[in-house]
């Protein structure tokens, strides 16, 4: 009697490996794209703090000029005199961040926010 030579797989066991690997992608697909998600948000909240250091080198550098208490720096200011590139002002999706930065002298604070209303520090 001729005996079989079965060196393959069957199509059930096949089958039941991509079933397996189907249920892994299902759960890591959504925590990889989460992570993905919560680390662009660090990095943004990163360059923030980057460009607010900028900022602040920037009312150093021409405190005698400040205007008022309260003020603000638009980003494209820092790019135009040096403080930061272009490509610093953007979030990780490459869009640039809409807001301004306000300085408030009296607790030498910085923090992004609309600028409408107040002056610019530096006219």
């Amino acid at each position: 009697m001729k005996r079989l030579d079965n060196k393959g797989f069957t199509l059930v066991e096949v089958l039941a490996v991509l079933v397996i690997l189907v249920v892994i992608m299902s759960i890591a697909i959504p925590n990889i794209s989460s992570s993905l998600e919560r680390s662009r948000g660090k990095q943004d909240t990163a360059r923030q703090d980057v460009l607010k250091s900028y900022a602040e080198l920037y009312i150093s550098d021409n405190r005698n000029k400040v205007s008022s208490d309260t003020c603000y720096i638009t980003l494209n200011e820092l790019v135009d005199n040096g403080y930061a590139s272009s490509s610093e002002i953007e979030d990780s999706d490459g869009n640039v961040f809409a807001e301004d930065i306000i300085y408030r002298r009296s607790d030498n604070s910085y923090e992004f926010g609309e600028g409408a209303g107040l002056s610019k520090c530096v006219p």
